[in-house]
């Protein structure tokens, strides 16, 4: 359930096929509030890496 909680979180966050700084700081309090290991959520965390990489490739970071 909590992983559950968090993917849907993450989903929201990438709406705008982006991941904001903002946004990535409030889900790691999310993942922290939940008491979520990052091996928990792997799959998630290389797809926001991906996300956050394209982000700044898309604004010459």
């Amino acid at each position: 359930m909590r992983v559950e909680i968090f993917t849907t979180a993450f989903s929201v966050a990438k709406e705008d096929k982006q991941v904001t700084e903002e946004e990535k700081k409030e889900l790691k309090e999310i993942q922290k509030y939940l008491g979520i290991a990052d091996d928990e959520i792997q799959t998630t965390k290389k797809e926001l890496n991906r996300s956050r990489f394209q982000h700044e490739v898309a604004h010459n970071n």
